[in-house]
């Protein structure tokens, strides 16, 4: 659907021109923007657009190709419209202004839009700073805020430039959008960088916001070289790190970390960082981009409440054991045979007690791992002969829900892990694939190779993972359904236990949603067979 004009169409695009901006060359400071919405939001395409008479204009992009299109499919102008609100859309395909676009027709069409007007004096909404994603999606408020945040940065950018020309002054314009971009640096929450991929992280660029946050100024990690970060980060967070960032920039992706430092006084921080890696048009690296803030009280108030878990799953797990225990007696008939009202209400109370049980052993396992508390003993396996003994073992559990373990042929492999924590999440993804998949339905068991790691693949032919879930899905207490895990059983702790298992085990875990199905995978790396022992 075509937007309608502002009442203010004249006026506004008589301030645009004004401006002299369309047309014109790329400029960092609108770029940084650009940048750091894309990384916030967690999208791949942002742009700050420009709306002309007939045409929406992309000042700077991040993500695409074009630097123009028609006004008549623009997002953008119907954005302008409501100069004081955001536009948000979740699912382009299904909103009556959008459904008949062709960009959201296009296979991998636009689905998610959100778009802040950029308004200038006289509620006069020029254009946009926009994020994209071709997937349904909405932002958390915190995004949002931040989206504003830097739409009103944009903003700040054009008024800086429409002072300079009504000044006549090319070098006072240089001159206000250095200062209008330093001020954007300074009053961000955190520290912007650019630096080298390499072991110490050597920067090319950082803002002075970090001599707050660690107590080293700009130079001394850029100049002087006196400090990098690797040498202020906990020695038992580099390895992770690291790992977590050289995954990413093999596949071209974002990374989100979190890891602790030591500040020049000697105060401990926790940090997180959303970076990226820039490459040229044949995906040579160039450098890394990021920001970086300080959650230690956000970690602060996490370890208080884990304690509290701890503490509460521990208290609980004697006089739990002792009500198990029980039970069990009582139900094996040790005070003899019971009335059939009565044994059917003990072996509810049995049931809930094993739930109660399992839930605290999730609580306490989750509890240990983010604590860094579990020791691994990683061994070289045999992927398809752990298969085997998995299958066995949960092929009783697929079967009371109607549901057969297959595992399919697959080449000799051997890995590297704990064989204890990985049959712990092998179990996990296969009584969630038996659980979740319709009755009379088979789960499938593959091993294969990916690159220098063994994959192991369930593909179960349930539901699914729904969009709304899909960023939560490895996180905490995160059901889908509530009224759904209600009925299946469930703590929401099983993924996020075996993201956690996973990476101490330097692999990692995913999920496709495939047609008729979801695929979950794990990868480990890859390791030698061991050397047979000759006979006599």
């Amino acid at each position: 659907m075509k937007a309608a004009l502002p009442h203010n169409e004249q006026q506004r695009l008589e301030s645009l021109y004004q401006l002299e901006i369309l047309d014109t060359a790329q400029e960092d400071a609108f770029d940084a923007l650009t940048q750091l919405a894309g990384m916030i939001c967690g999208v791949p395409i942002s742009v700050i657009s420009l709306v002309d008479k007939d045409r929406q204009w992309f000042k700077s992009k991040q993500g695409m190709s074009d630097v123009q299109t028609s006004r008549d499919v623009s997002f953008c102008a119907h954005a302008i419209l409501q100069p004081e609100q955001i536009l948000q859309v979740a699912d382009a395909s299904k909103d009556p202004r959008f459904a008949d676009n062709p960009h959201v027709l296009a296979p991998d069409g636009i689905r998610f839009y959100a778009g802040v007007p950029l308004v200038l004096d006289q509620g006069l909404a020029l254009g946009t700073l926009c994020v994209v994603d071709t997937v349904c999606k909405t932002l958390a408020p915190a995004q949002l805020t931040a989206l504003q945040l830097l739409a009103r940065q944009a903003t700040k950018l054009l008024e800086a430039r429409k002072l300079a020309l009504d000044n006549q002054h090319k070098s006072a314009l240089l001159q206000q959008s250095e200062q209008r971009y330093r001020s954007m640096l300074e009053n961000l929450p955190g520290i912007v960088y650019r630096c080298q991929n390499d072991t110490d992280w050597n920067m090319l660029f950082i803002s002075d916001e970090v001599e707050a946050l660690t107590g080293f100024t700009a130079d001394d990690f850029i100049t002087n070289r006196a400090v990098s970060f690797t040498q202020l980060t906990f020695e038992d967070d580099i390895p992770r790190l690291y790992h977590t960032v050289q995954q990413a920039l093999a596949k071209q992706q974002g990374y989100d970390v979190q890891y602790r430092i030591t500040t020049r006084n000697g105060e401990v921080k926790w940090l997180q960082e959303l970076g990226r890696g820039i490459f040229t048009t044949d995906g040579q690296l160039l450098y890394l981009d990021g920001f970086i803030w300080d959650i230690t009280e956000q970690k602060t108030v996490e370890q208080l409440k884990n304690q509290f878990v701890s503490t509460v799953s521990h208290e609980l797990r004697t006089p739990l054991t002792s009500i198990s225990g029980s039970l069990g007696l009582v139900l094996g008939g040790v005070a003899g045979k019971l009335p059939d009202a009565a044994n059917q209400m003990l072996q509810i109370a049995n049931d809930n007690c094993e739930r109660l049980t399992h839930l605290i052993n999730d609580l306490l396992d989750i509890e240990k791992l983010m604590a860094g508390k579990i020791q691994l003993t990683t061994n070289t396996l045999h992927a398809h002969s752990l298969l085997e003994k998995c299958l066995q073992q949960n092929q009783p559990y697929a079967r009371k829900h109607l549901c057969e373990l297959e595992l399919q042929p697959g080449p000799e492999l051997w890995l590297q892990a704990d064989e204890r924590r990985l049959e712990q999440v092998l179990t996990n993804l296969l009584s969630n694939a038996a659980k979740f998949s319709p009755a009379n339905s088979r789960v499938v068991v593959s091993v294969s190779q990916h690159n220098q790691q063994a994959e192991i693949a369930v593909l179960d032919q349930g539901p699914g993972i729904a969009d709304g879930f899909k960023s939560k899905i490895f996180q905490k207490f995160s059901q889908a359904d509530a009224a759904d895990s209600r009925s299946k059983g469930g703590t929401g702790l099983g993924l996020a236990i075996c993201r956690e298992l996973m990476q101490a085990m330097r692999g990692e875990i995913g999920y496709q949603n495939l047609p008729g199905g979801c695929r979950f995978y794990i990868r480990l790396p890859l390791a030698n067979p061991p050397f047979a022992i000759a006979p006599e």
